[in-house]
């Protein structure tokens, strides 16, 4: 009897024009929502709003056939996704939301970084090898290499400080 309610329940999930007209007109008229869910959904409505729009001004884009495939365990009657399949789900203001969050996240993840960064050049290297770095990048204080002139331009990027080193050779002085 078991069997037969997990088959029928599979066949309603894979077929959903099994559904009586009443229970749709029903549904139609009065949706079924939990109260937590309404107030989530009212209070992203606007972000909906605003992607349905950008949705319909980019009329270029044409819309394929979903290709996303699912299957059922046998022995589970777990749905499973298909490896490989064309298509993927998101939530539709997880765009969105990312942007909010890509600046707080970047620089707390850089600070994480820049603090490991810093722990360990305390442990390994000393005064002096900073400075020998420091002017390798310079490009001071180096024999044999070719006359050059090293500008640092800090930048901006990513709510990040950056350094860009710039390079300019000097014509090389030919030795008779």
């Amino acid at each position: 009897m078991e069997a037969e309610r997990w088959s029928d329940y599979v066949e309603r999930y894979l077929n959903p024009d099994s559904t009586t007209p009443e229970l749709r007109e029903h549904l139609a008229q009065k949706p079924v929502f939990l109260p937590r869910n309404l107030r989530r959904i009212r209070k992203n409505q606007k972000g909906r709003e605003q992607m349905d729009k950008e949705v319909c001004e980019g009329g270029k884009k044409s819309l394929e056939k979903e290709k996303m495939e699912c299957m059922f365990k046998l022995n589970s009657y777990k749905m499973v996704y298909v490896f490989k399949s064309e298509d993927y789900m998101y939530r539709r203001t997880a765009l969105m939301r990312a942007h909010q969050s890509h600046e707080r996240v970047s620089t707390r993840l850089h600070k994480r970084f820049q603090a490991w960064v810093e722990s360990w050049v305390k442990e390994h290297v000393t005064r002096d090898m900073n400075a020998e770095t420091t002017k390798w990048l310079m490009g001071e204080g180096r024999d044999g290499l070719l006359p050059c002139t090293t500008t640092r331009h800090p930048e901006v990027l990513q709510y990040m400080n950056i350094n860009k080193y710039r390079v300019k050779y000097g014509t090389p002085s030919k030795a008779p």
